[in-house]
């Protein structure tokens, strides 16, 4: 299957996802759209224990369960603790904040390659006396494992590769045209379900770049991310762009695709791989790669964010538009 971006329109404004987002930033409207999009408020009861733990981390677990009402759908379910004892009201505000914007911008992406955000679930449970906070994020479940494992099995294929770069792009213009940037991609956020179909989640590094109505694009600054899928304008800690981010973080997950490696531990000049890269234009990771492949990831690689190739352009790269979706 080939996705025309012109008929999925990727590139239009999207003046309503964004309004809805702006003005789902307060307490009471976020537990409205709760309801809303639950229809009733669903509680952790609701669903069966863990039958296996499929990751986790620094604030819990993401577990496999199922709806008890709907046993045969399964969900990712994943646990955010809150020990109360150990957060002060101000923190744990800001906690609670962070997550609500993370799940009330993934409720509004609705994508093949993107995961789908379900629910939110509050429960607070009690542990000698002292109160702990549970928060639950109920998401599609992605059967296929992560990309990161994918790459270690050392099994792709260069059909796959190509396949499941296209599937990355595919999800991420879809992304960007609902006025969210990503600024956390890399093959361990990257998933599969039913085979080769490739999801793109965690937005909790996401943002929003777009105002209602507007064409204005919002700057943003400050390090976030994971290091090696960085961009070199991140590091400046001045106001950048945060889609040219994104468009960075993709080359890097195809290099790692491809190579099994990445070209360099950080985009800093420090770094005496990436400053031959940002000063001379050369790289063995990059010049080796096929003539294709090679000028459109280069283009991605710019390391002047100014100068980097947009996402529009890369739908419309030679190259690029041959690539098929498995």
């Amino acid at each position: 299957m080939n996705s025309n971006p012109g008929e999925q329109n990727y590139f239009s404004d999207a003046s309503s996802a964004h309004s809805f987002i702006s003005s789902s930033t307060t307490n009471s409207i976020f537990s409205a759209f709760c309801k809303k999009k639950a229809g009733k408020k669903l509680k952790r009861k609701d669903f069966s224990e863990s039958i296996k733990v499929l990751g986790s981390g620094a604030t819990g677990n993401i577990h496999l369960v199922y709806r008890k009402d709907n046993p045969d759908k399964y969900y990712a379910l994943k646990e955010f603790i809150v020990p109360q004892h150990k957060v002060s009201q101000d923190n744990e505000r800001k906690f609670f904040k962070h997550l609500q914007s993370e799940y009330t911008i993934g409720t509004i992406l609705h994508h093949r390659n993107v995961i789908e955000v379900e629910n939110f679930i509050y429960n607070d449970y009690y542990k000698r006396n002292r109160k702990e906070r549970h928060v639950y994020q109920v998401m599609e479940y992605c059967n296929g494992g992560d990309l990161f494992d994918a790459i270690q099995s050392g099994k792709m294929t260069q059909g796959n590769i190509l396949c499941y770069f296209r599937q990355l792009m595919e999800g991420l213009a879809y992304i960007h045209s609902m006025g969210v940037a990503h600024r956390d991609l890399k093959p361990e956020n990257i998933m599969f379900k039913d085979g080769k179909i490739l999801k793109i989640l965690d937005f909790g590094a996401a943002i929003m770049f777009k105002t209602p109505y507007t064409n204005e694009i919002i700057r943003c600054s400050g390090i976030v991310g994971s290091e090696p899928y960085m961009a070199p304008e991140q590091f400046s800690l001045k106001p950048y762009d945060p889609r040219t981010v994104d468009i960075w973080s993709s080359g890097i997950v195809f290099l790692a695709m491809f190579y099994n490696e990445l070209p360099w531990k950080s985009a800093i000049l420090s770094n005496a791989k990436y400053r031959l890269w940002a000063e001379k234009g050369k790289s063995e990771i990059i010049t080796d790669l096929p003539n294709g492949p090679r000028q459109l990831i280069s283009r991605m690689l710019e390391p002047d964010p100014e100068k980097r190739i947009t996402m529009e352009e890369i739908f419309k790269d030679k190259w690029f538009k041959h690539i098929y979706c498995c």
